[in-house]
């Protein structure tokens, strides 16, 4: 055995002999293991905050979309209501008119009936002198 390797233990409890060059090797590349890990855990917990903001985001577009659509819904309804509002309101005026029509030509003739009814005393009043 060489005075220079040494002699350790792998993870499965196996003894391994390495020389000092690729000892230093591997304390090296275990080394860059880490970072590497430690690098990947900061991207993953960075990669969930911001998963987590895009879903608070997501959220909130959407309760802001579904509002925009109530809105929207309310808005065309009530164009629709002031519609159907107007077209009754039209229709009630057609009605007072022909009524308001209807008055006039009975009053009309109601005048007539009460000028001939005059007319005849005033007949009926000269024929008594």
């Amino acid at each position: 055995m060489e005075e220079d390797q040494l002699i350790m233990f792998d993870s499965n409890g196996a003894i391994r002999m390495y020389g000092p060059e690729k000892f230093e090797e591997l304390v090296k590349a275990v080394e860059v293991e880490k970072r590497y890990v430690e690098k990947m855990d900061e991207f993953l917990t960075l990669v969930q905050r911001t998963m987590a903001i895009v879903r608070k985001l997501g959220d909130a577009i959407e309760a802001e979309k579904l509002t925009a659509i109530g809105s929207r819904n309310i808005v065309e309804s009530e164009a629709e209501e002031r519609f159907r509002a107007v077209q009754e309101a039209q229709v009630r005026l057609r009605e007072k008119q022909m009524e308001l029509d209807r008055y006039v030509a009975e009053y009309e003739s109601l005048k007539r009936v009460e000028q001939e009814q005059q007319t005849f005393f005033q007949h009926l009043s000269q024929a008594k002198e």
